[in-house]
């Protein structure tokens, strides 16, 4: 039986092949296996005309162009997506060049892109173009295109075009908001800072050079963590852990060495970049507060200064506003600095308004320059109580007029 098995289906593998010889068989048997053969054949014929239905059916819905070129890249099909996409009928296209639908200034770049495909041999490549429909629309497609060889001949093309107009303009307002972001960031006077946990470097804008006095490469050829003042270093890193545990420490005050060896004063806000819960990197926003710091020492020294003397001190402005009053307007009149601050003067000194009047207008005329700064004179005044007393009183123009 099983030699049997064998010599039938050697016999059926020669039929297969076109051979006349069937081997060891009676005739009818090798009748039968011709018949079993054609059977086959017809039913496999029968799938696969149904498949190949099917298939046309599925290319001819598919919401994409499906296409089909000769060597010359002239179409010889198209499918019915080619109508929404270009506004021509595919029956129409036939024969024509896809070159003709290329936007003109794009003919040439597409061309030089698939000419190098082709010399390269490069079965499958994918494209990005626009092109202009039938009623002058430009559109951006994304095409896909196989070589279709026979040896080394090349005998046609198929390609699928996507329609990616939605996504293109979706791209572009992308760039142009991080652009308007990006300027936005530049133009501010603020440094921004993106370093990773290991301190390089991976953004910073035009600020962050102004204040450090280093190019961005010249900052990321180093730690970041390399320019702070050393006695600051180990309260950034208590600080980052913080950070990393998911604290938020409120802002912070750092110094930092500039290039050209001066000391920069920042005051510092952080927070923590993560992708997929893991800390990855550092966002900074540092303002550059070294004037300020200098200025609030200057007025702290000024202030012990003033403090210690027991004669009345008024900074005011150029309309007799008081900006500052020294401790020792409590200890002469029992008022508190803060109650003659600005026009509180002017009502606790009680004079008339006529005087009042008189007095400003003197006070505008020194600070325009019209006039002279009074030599010192005698003045009453009356305390909290109401009593009155009479003080020395001595103008002076302050270091901005």
């Amino acid at each position: 039986a099983v030699a049997a098995a064998r010599r039938r289906a050697d016999a059926l593998e020669h039929l297969a092949a076109g051979a006349h010889d069937v081997g060891p068989l009676t005739p009818v048997e090798a009748l039968t296996l011709r018949v079993e053969l054609a059977l086959a054949r017809a039913a496999s014929r029968r799938t696969f005309s149904k498949r190949e239905a099917e298939y046309r059916r599925m290319v001819e819905e598919a919401a994409d162009v499906v296409y089909e070129t000769d060597e010359r890249g002239r179409f010889v099909y198209v499918n019915q997506a080619a109508r929404t996409l270009t506004g021509h009928a595919p029956e129409a296209l036939l024969g024509t060049h896809f070159n003709a639908l290329l936007t003109p200034e794009w003919r040439k770049e597409t061309k030089a892109f698939y000419r190098k495909q082709l010399r390269e041999k490069n079965s499958k490549s994918v494209f990005v173009s626009p092109i202009q429909t039938r009623d002058g629309q430009t559109k951006w497609v994304e095409q896909t295109l196989v070589l279709r060889f026979d040896g080394e001949r090349l005998v046609g093309t198929q390609g699928v075009v996507r329609d990616i107009t939605k996504r293109m303009e979706l791209e572009q307002i992308l760039r142009e908001s991080e652009a308007r972001f990006q300027d936005l960031v530049d133009q501010a006077g603020d440094m921004f800072v993106t370093v990773d946990l290991q301190g390089k470097l991976l953004y910073g804008n035009r600020r962050a050079q102004e204040i450090s006095g280093y190019t961005l490469d010249e900052l990321k050829e180093k730690p970041f963590w390399s320019v702070l003042h050393q006695d600051d270093v180990q309260k950034a890193v208590e600080n980052l852990g913080r950070l990393l545990a998911g604290e938020e420490p409120a802002p912070h005050v750092y110094r930092v060495h500039r290039k050209d060896g001066s000391v920069a004063v920042l005051e510092v806000n952080s927070r923590v970049v993560r992708r997929d819960g893991t800390p990855v990197a550092v966002q900074t926003i540092a303002r550059d507060v070294t004037d300020r710091q200098r200025v609030q020492a200057e007025l702290e020294r000024a202030n012990q200064i003033t403090s210690s003397i027991d004669s009345l001190i008024l900074v005011a402005d150029a309309e007799g506003n008081v900006l500052y009053a020294n401790p020792a307007v409590e200890r002469v009149l029992g008022y508190a600095p803060q109650e003659v601050l600005g026009q509180g003067w002017w009502a606790l000194s009680r004079r008339s308004a006529e005087e009042v009047d008189e007095e400003r207008d003197y006070l505008r005329r020194v600070a325009d320059g019209r006039g002279e700064v009074k030599a010192p004179y005698e003045r009453p005044i009356r305390d909290k109580a109401g009593q009155r007393h009479w003080i020395l009183w001595q103008d002076a123009l302050g270091p901005d007029g």
